[in-house]
C-alpha cells in the first residue's frame, strides 16, 4: 500500500526506486491537467504515455514533476563527473553525447556542462536530464524495463523541450485536504462573522498537492498573474474574491476570470477574512502593534463555538402527570436533553422536566404547555449563553501603558503600516498635541465595531462622512488609513506564522503586486 501524506511517501512494499514520479498531461504548455501518482516500478500509465509518444497522439505534452523521499541524495549536477559508479558515469557521459549529437542536428543549443541528471533508480538507463529549467529527457518506462534515451532521438523536439511544472529546489508538499484542514486549526472559520464568505472558495480536482502557498490582501487579476509566475498551488486572499453568488462563470467580468484561471491552472483559492479579525493571533492584535506598549480587549468577543449545549433556552417544569406532553415533546424538533426525575411539589409527588430548545421551537413549547394552566404557571424559561473566548473577538480596545500625543500615536501608525500618509479628524476640542490614552480600533471598515464605544481615539480603515462627523462631535479623533492599508502589513507575520503552524511544508510566500488601489496624488 501506498499513501501521500504531508510531504512524505509511505509504502510497505520494498522500495528500490526512491522518487516518486509524477506524469501530468497538458493541452499547452504550462497548463497541467490533474497528476496521477506513479513510483518508478510498473505502472499501466507509463505504458500509455509510451504509446502516446510513439504515436504522436493530439491529447498533449508530458510534463514531469519530482517528489523527493529523504532516502538518499538524488539530484546531483555533472561537473568534474557524477559521483556514482563509474558505470553510472559512462552511461551518462554517452547519454549526454547522444543528446548533444541530435541537439546540433536539429540545430538546438546544449550544453553538456550545465546538463542536469536525477538518478531515478538502481538500472543505469533509468536517468532524466535538465538543461536549466528545461526537460531535455527522461525514461519511459514499461514493464521492467527503460527505453534508452538514444530511442528518444525520434521524438519531435516540441515533446522533448518542457518547461517542469514544479521548481526542483522546493522539495516540500502537502496535500490540499491536509493543508487547508491545517489553516482552519490556525484560525477557526466558525470565528467569522454570519455574513461573511470564507474557507475554501476554488478547489481543484483531486487530488492537489501544494507546494507553494501564495498570501495576498486582495486577489486582483494582477496578482493571480503573480501567483501563477510563482507557481502557486493555493491562494489565501485575505478578502474572498467571491463574495456575491456568481451566476454564471464567463469572460465578461474580472471575478469571474479569476474563477477560470484558477480552475484552468489548477489553482486552489482560500479566503480567511474576519476569522483573522476575531483570531487571537489576527489582523487586529497585529494592527494593535502600532500603538506600542498597551492592553487590549475585543470590543465584541466571540462565543465558544462548539459549547455541547444544544439550543438557545432550557426550560423547566413539574407535572402530576406529564406522560402525554413528554411524547408531543419528543416529536417536537428544535427540542433536546430532555430529562425527568421524580420531585416532591407542594406535599404532591410531581415530575419535574427539564429541556432545551432552539429560538424557533420555543413558541411551540410554550403553546403546548400553556394547555395546562397549572404546568404553564410553574414554567421557568432560563436563556442559555455560551462561554466567551479569551482574546478572541472583533475589534480591539486599547490602553496605552503611557498616554501619548495625537501627532505622536499618528507617526507610530504611518511607520507600522508603511504608509506615508494617513487621514486624520481631530475630536472637538482636540489638537496635535491632545493626549491619548485609550484607542478602539478595527482593521478595515470599523463603523459597526467602533460605533458608540467610549475613546479617546478610532483607528480604522475607512468610515463614512456622517461617522466621522458623529465621532469627532464626542470629542474622539478619528484616523483613517485606507481599508486595505490597515490589513496588508499582516500578511508578513502571517507569513512567519504559518511557516511555523505548517512546519515548513510548503513554502509560504507573500504578493509583491498586491496594494490598495487609492493613491493620494
Amino acid at each position: 500500500m501506498e499513501t501521500f501524506e504531508s510531504g512524505r511517501y509511505h509504502t510497505d512494499k520494498p522500495v528500490h526506486d526512491p522518487p516518486i514520479l509524477t506524469v501530468h498531461i497538458c493541452r499547452s504548455p504550462g497548463q497541467l491537467c490533474p497528476a496521477f501518482p506513479l513510483d518508478g516500478r510498473i505502472h499501466l500509465t507509463c505504458g500509455m504515455m509510451f504509446l502516446f509518444l510513439l504515436f504522436k497522439c493530439h491529447i498533449g505534452y508530458p510534463s514531469m514533476s519530482f517528489a523527493y523521499p529523504a532516502l538518499k541524495k538524488l539530484f546531483c549536477e555533472i561537473k568534474g563527473g557524477l559521483a556514482n559508479t563509474p558505470e553510472d558515469r559512462d552511461r551518462v557521459q554517452q547519454d549526454l553525447n547522444t543528446m548533444e549529437k541530435w541537439a546540433n542536428e536539429n540545430k538546438m543549443q546544449f550544453n553538456k556542462d550545465k546538463c542536469k541528471v536525477l538518478h531515478l533508480g538502481q538500472k543505469n538507463e533509468k536517468h532524466a536530464y535538465w538543461m536549466g529549467d528545461t526537460l531535455l529527457a527522461f525514461p519511459i518506462v514499461f514493464g521492467a524495463f527503460c527505453m534508452p534515451l538514444a530511442f528518444l532521438r525520434g521524438i519531435p523536439r516540441k515533446l522533448l523541450q518542457v518547461q517542469p511544472s514544479i521548481n526542483l529546489r522546493s522539495r516540500a508538499f502537502m496535500d490540499l485536504k491536509v493543508l487547508v484542514s491545517l489553516l482552519n486549526d490556525f484560525a477557526s472559520l466558525s470565528l467569522a462573522e454570519s455574513w461573511d464568505n470564507v474557507g475554501l472558495l476554488v478547489e481543484p480536482s483531486p487530488p492537489h498537492v501544494v507546494s507553494t502557498l501564495f498570501l495576498t490582501n486582495d486577489l486582483t487579476e494582477e496578482v493571480m498573474e503573480e501567483a501563477l509566475q510563482e507557481r502557486a498551488g493555493l491562494i489565501l486572499s485575505y478578502h474572498p474574491p467571491i463574495f456575491k453568488p456568481l451566476k454564471r462563470i464567463t469572460w465578461q467580468t474580472w471575478k469571474e476570470r479569476l474563477v477560470i484561471r484558477a480552475l484552468e491552472n489548477r489553482v486552489g483559492v482560500y479566503s480567511p477574512h474576519t476569522a483573522y479579525d476575531a483570531a487571537p493571533h489576527g489582523v487586529n492584535t497585529w494592527l494593535a502593534k502600532a500603538l506600542g506598549a498597551c492592553t487590549t480587549i475585543p470590543l465584541h468577543p466571540s462565543a465558544a463555538p462548539n459549547y455541547p449545549t444544544k439550543g438557545c433556552y432550557r426550560i423547566e417544569f413539574s407535572s402530576c402527570s406529564a406522560e402525554a406532553v413528554l411524547s408531543r415533546l419528543r416529536e417536537m424538533p428544535g427540542v433536546s436533553l430532555l430529562t425527568t426525575v421524580p420531585a416532591r411539589v407542594d406535599g404532591a409527588e410531581q415530575v419535574q422536566v427539564s429541556l432545551n430548545c432552539t429560538q424557533s421551537a420555543l413558541l411551540q413549547v410554550m403553546a403546548l404547555l400553556s394547555q395546562s394552566s397549572p404546568v404553564y404557571e410553574k414554567t421557568e424559561i432560563i436563556s442559555l449563553q455560551k462561554p466567551l473566548l479569551r482574546d478572541t473577538g472583533m475589534g480591539r480596545l486599547c490602553t496605552l501603558g503611557e498616554a501619548v500625543a495625537v501627532s505622536v500615536l499618528t507617526e507610530r501608525v504611518k511607520s507600522h503600516l508603511g504608509v506615508p500618509h494617513v487621514r486624520l479628524a481631530l475630536g472637538a476640542g482636540k489638537t496635535l498635541e491632545s493626549e491619548v490614552k485609550v484607542v478602539a480600533l478595527c482593521a478595515g471598515s470599523g463603523t459597526s465595531i467602533l460605533q458608540g464605544t467610549e475613546a479617546d481615539l478610532y483607528l480604522t480603515g475607512e468610515m463614512s462622512h456622517h461617522d466621522v462627523l458623529d465621532a469627532v462631535a464626542r470629542g474622539i479623533t478619528v484616523i483613517l488609513c485606507e481599508h486595505s492599508n490597515s490589513e496588508r502589513g499582516f500578511l508578513l507575520e502571517l507569513q512567519q506564522l504559518l511557516a511555523v503552524h505548517l512546519e515548513n511544508k510548503v513554502q509560504v510566500i507573500v504578493s509583491k503586486r498586491d496594494r490598495d488601489p487609492l493613491r493620494v496624488v
